[in-house]
């Protein structure tokens, strides 16, 4: 469903998720995150899991407010289906406003575990000269400068499926300039946390309009 600019969009979600085996496989322990964030921009007004085959559903909140579902499907089975159905109500986002960038030491004790590296995401190297990536004034605004990064990884990489895999290190993305989504989130990562800037994943989906097409 599409809004006008500065209104309440109701949206209905299908994610449907099927998993099919040559074998019969059991003993089957699952942990998804499907169900949509409840927080100042959006309100999840229902969700609703259905696994096939059936079983018992567990949930938690995890470290990161995130709701967490867990089930156990002991029979063999050689197909497994996981199909989870969300509505919500998403709210108009203020413009964001600006941030000076020498505030970024003040957030580096709260936000440490948004600044390291990871196996997928790694420091070592100088990402900002391998992409000629712009450079953050330090009196510069971190909400320009962020979209001013974002400009430039879309001209200077091109999406391009079936390029990388799940696993493919970051240094061959930037070295082929070709990838999905994945990729270009991993050197923006990297990009931001290397300066100082906390950046983490965030995952969910975008609706937008009739029409328009995005990278799967």
């Amino acid at each position: 469903m599409t809004a006008t600019p500065g209104s309440l969009v109701h949206l209905g979600v299908v994610h449907v998720t099927e998993y099919r085996y040559p074998e019969p496989a059991w003993d089957s322990f699952n942990e998804v995150r499907l169900s949509p964030t409840d927080d100042h921009a959006q309100s999840l007004l229902s969700f609703e899991l259905e696994l096939s085959p059936e079983a018992t559903v567990r949930s938690h909140l995890d470290y990161y407010g995130n709701r967490a579902h867990q089930f156990h499907i002991a029979e063999a089975h050689r197909r497994l289906a996981i199909e989870a159905r969300s509505s919500v109500v998403t709210y108009p986002r203020p413009a964001p406003v600006e941030v000076a960038a020498d505030s970024l030491a003040e957030l580096k004790p709260r936000f440490f575990e948004f600044l390291a590296p990871t196996p997928r995401v790694p420091l070592e190297e100088d990402w900002g000269a391998a992409m000629r990536a712009p450079a953050l004034a330090p009196d510069g605004d971190l909400v320009e400068y962020l979209a001013r990064l974002t400009r430039h990884l879309h001209d200077f990489f091109t999406y391009r499926p079936n390029v990388t895999e799940i696993d493919t290190p970051m240094a061959e993305f930037v070295r082929a300039r070709a990838g999905v989504c994945q990729d270009y989130t991993h050197v923006m990562l990297a990009l931001c946390r290397r300066i100082g800037i906390p950046a983490r994943y965030v995952s969910g989906y975008l609706e937008t309009g009739a029409g328009l097409t995005l990278g799967s």
